[in-house]
């Protein structure tokens, strides 16, 4: 096996975080150097290190990720607050194929999309993020001694976001990110301590180093001709293309690595998915309705917040308000509207009102997650490159048992996740067995292979 740069900065992230698998440090190497490679690239996905906890190593991955990929005068600087104006008006306009903004990196960003915020900010914030991500997008602004002139300011580059996964991120910017998985470490795991004035000056020889690497594939990458796993498609195939044009031109076995983390991240993202709030919302309302067939809103919005293991009452924003306009959000769906209950007319839900919606995304049939099969130039995706599908398996997180994490919501999500997929279980059953006190131990798993 050749020498090649990308093993000696894997070498050196290993030192300083610890991975809850290995295709989470394939995508990170592969990530820092897309991001000196920009000029290749027509879309550049988002890098996010998201725990449940603080303490879990997010900010130290996202330092070192500024310390390889940021300009020289701004190695290592993260922020934790930035207007939207200040992120647009990093950059101007670029000539050629270069980006228009240096990286940027975002830590404390559930400060930006938490329940409590209501800073009107973070949408636009959102959109030059979501923007960003693809080359020839623009920030535009009337300037000027009489705000006559509009200036237009280029927004297109690479950026790097942490925060903890309490942070409610909008589904747009979410189906942009590379959502790296960050825990705590335990007994018989370490890493070094992180002490910023060793890697003021040690990060120099790494950050040489990528970009050796970087200047000796400059002219190797065929962007063109990249092999895509055929399990990829829509949003994935814009996400994965550059980090497996990187792999490609590495050599060695990178190549392979960059294909299975992808296909590992396209289906943690499905998992994820499955569980999103506004469908997790629409399935317990049916859920009641089925039992009661009709119920005032406030009927509904009680169940909730009385509905054991659930998250509901825990949302600063939870409210009958916000369950209706959750629910409309889905097309097709109905309006609250007068319901007889006990002798009078009240403002309510009716379980019939609900029927397309349950055979759409709530029948076992029907797979909502399924991804779109049009490419971001509007092209027919089929089946891309030679590298046929298959399934890699998703290596548990292993986590304390239930009771000392029962109200922490995202620890029950993946524990239930984790049932669902290993033990095929409906997702009630998983939501149920995940709140018991007896937590079934689950095989372990090779982190290459998939199960031992």
């Amino acid at each position: 096996m050749s020498y090649c740069e990308l093993d000696v900065i894997e070498g050196w992230l290993k030192r300083y975080v610890h991975y809850t698998d290995d295709h989470c440090l394939t995508t990170h190497v592969l990530w820092c150097a897309h991001a000196h490679l920009m000029e290749h690239w027509d879309i550049s996905p988002r890098l996010g290190f998201f725990s449940a906890m603080p303490g879990s190593g997010k900010t130290n991955a996202l330092m070192l990720t500024s310390y390889l990929c940021a300009p020289p005068d701004r190695a290592g600087n993260v922020s934790i607050s930035v207007s939207p104006a200040t992120l647009a008006r990093q950059g101007e306009d670029a000539a050629g194929r270069a980006p228009d903004i240096q990286p940027q990196f975002l830590d404390e960003i559930d400060n930006l999309y938490n329940a409590a915020s209501k800073d009107g900010s973070a949408d636009l914030t959102t959109a030059i993020l979501n923007g960003g991500y693809k080359r020839g997008n623009s920030y535009e602004r009337m300037v000027g001694a009489n705000r006559d002139q509009v200036k237009r300011f280029g927004i297109f580059g690479a950026v790097g976001i942490a925060g903890l996964g309490r942070a409610r991120l909008p589904d747009s910017l979410s189906d942009r990110l590379l959502r790296i998985p960050m825990e705590p470490i335990k007994s018989g795991e370490s890493v070094e301590r992180f002490r910023q004035r060793i890697l003021e000056g040690e990060h120099r020889s790494y950050r040489d180093a990528l970009w050796e690497f970087c200047d000796r594939a400059d002219g190797k990458i065929d962007i063109e001709s990249v092999a895509i796993p055929e399990a990829l498609s829509g949003r994935d195939i814009d996400n994965w293309e550059p980090l497996l044009a990187v792999g490609e031109v590495a050599g060695n076995d990178w190549a392979a690595r960059g294909r299975r983390a992808a296909m590992w991240f396209c289906a943690l993202k499905a998992m994820t998915k499955r569980d999103s709030l506004a469908l997790r919302l629409l399935k317990e309302v049916v859920e009641y309705l089925q039992e009661v067939t009709k119920a005032e809103t406030a009927q509904i919005y009680q169940h909730l917040c009385n509905k054991s293991g659930a998250p509901w009452r825990d949302l600063k924003f939870f409210n009958e308000s916000w369950i209706r306009e959750t629910l409309y959000q889905f097309p097709g769906a109905p309006r609250q509207g007068d319901v007889r209950i006990s002798q009078g007319r009240v403002q309510g839900f009716h379980v019939d009102w609900f029927a397309d919606l349950i055979e759409r995304y709530i029948s076992p049939e029907v797979t909502p997650d399924t991804p779109d099969n049009i490419d971001n130039k509007n092209k027919a995706v089929g089946p891309v490159g030679s590298v046929a599908a298959s399934v890699i398996p998703i290596r548990p997180i292993e986590i304390e048992p239930p009771e000392s994490h029962i109200d922490d919501w995202h620890v029950f999500q993946e524990r239930a996740g984790i049932l669902e997929h290993e033990a095929g279980l409906c997702r009630a059953d998983a939501e149920a067995r995940a709140t018991r006190d007896s937590w079934p131990k689950l095989p372990d798993f090779d982190r290459r292979k998939g199960a031992a």
